[in-house]
């Protein structure tokens, strides 16, 4: 794999965040083996610091005082690899290090749009050592950061389901896991959220969406192409939301068809690029839609992180708060979000090439 002392070595000062507990285990033995990488290397002391997760919101924390490392190389799912995103991006951008990636997760899609391995901590690291540094955009809304899926509604709803999934039977690939919970929640969904949008400081826009995704990069899901010409380099983000009053077994159709990235001609979706997006959802939403069914199950996923995370990330005042549904369900990169004081506004834009990358230098498409 290039274990040389000069190919470690040429990373620089490095941080190794790990989180033990993804995956249901697999997070444990990807960070033993790419310790054991490090370790072996005759200096590795004077230039490796290993950091082991023990509670949310560890990872962020770890990375935000990252500064004076070259490389920090985050181990585990999208959740710890964006935590570890939103630490770097709290470090003065002149002194931030470069990202590295060892993805062990299920769904695993900032992994794909750079064209990483994928669940083999080996080959991630040769990635690694042998690749370049690429810089590329980071989305934010709010006082978050994401680098590759931002969603409302129908999408999130899925997300949140597919968390719970994913840990109840760990057996199953990202994509099954990803199918299972759309369908099953898709079933149950109705009218939809409505608001206001508007894009790039243009006239605010009314809309009634099942689904509103806001992308960095091409997929969510576990492999899902919903804004098949994403890309993170480009200055922009690509949004995909429901126009209409699609019906369920319509919505079911895009879902399926979003697998191969066929959905986009579809006259129940429209797709717009944008560097700023202002949403304001209504704060009353008509009964009858899908956030009855995922209410419990979302404001409990997304209390739990609230008060695990520093406050000034994600917020939940008290029990009271698990007790009640957010206006909407919204994640951030497969993980539930929920704004101070269960906000309805979300102030969403794009920071170019504000996060250096490693991305493999052969075998893999550029991004």
């Amino acid at each position: 794999m290039g274990r040389s002392s000069s190919a470690l070595a040429s990373l620089g000062r490095t941080l190794i965040i790990g989180n033990p507990s993804s995956h249901s285990g697999r997070g444990q033995a990807a960070v033993t083996a790419v310790s054991a990488l490090f370790e072996h290397h005759p200096h590795a002391a004077s230039f490796v610091e290993i950091y082991r997760t023990r509670h949310e919101g560890d990872a962020l924390r770890r990375a935000a005082d990252a500064a004076g490392f070259d490389t920090v190389i985050a181990v585990g799912g999208d959740g710890v690899i964006h935590d570890v995103v939103n630490g770097l991006m709290r470090v003065t951008p002149a002194l931030r290090p470069a990202l590295g990636i060892v993805a062990v997760g299920t769904g695993n899609d900032f992994a794909r749009t750079l064209g990483a391995p994928r669940n083999n901590p080996q080959a991630s690291i040769t990635s690694i050592v042998t690749g370049f540094q690429q810089p590329i955009d980071i989305g934010r809304v709010n006082d978050q950061y994401f680098m590759e899926t931002l969603s409302f509604g129908l999408d999130a709803a899925v997300a949140i389901g597919t968390i719970t999934d994913r840990d109840d039977k760990a057996e199953r690939n990202g994509a099954t896991v990803y199918a299972r919970s759309a369908f099953t929640t898709i079933t149950r969904a109705g009218t939809g959220w409505s608001g206001t949008m508007r894009f790039d400081g243009a006239q605010p826009q009314r809309f009634n969406s099942l689904i509103f995704a806001v992308q960095n990069g091409p997929t969510y899901g576990a492999g899902f192409r919903i804004t098949p010409g994403a890309t993170p380099t480009d200055g922009l983000l690509d949004t995909c939301f429901s126009v209409g009053r699609p019906t369920v077994p319509e919505i079911a159709v895009v879902i399926g068809l979003a697998r191969i990235g066929h959905h986009t001609r579809s006259k129940a979706l429209q797709f717009q690029r944008t560097r700023q997006l202002i949403i304001d959802f209504d704060t009353v939403q008509r009964a009858g839609h899908v956030r009855g069914y995922v209410s419990r199950r979302f404001a409990s996923a997304a209390a739990d992180v609230a008060n695990a995370l520093t406050p000034h990330l994600h917020h939940a005042d008290s029990a009271e708060h698990r007790m009640n549904a957010p206006v909407v369900p919204c994640q951030v990169d497969g993980e539930a979000y929920v704004p101070a004081n269960n906000a309805t506004h979300f102030d969403i834009s794009v920071i170019p090439r504000a996060l250096r990358v490693f991305v493999p230098r052969l075998g893999a498409r550029r991004i």
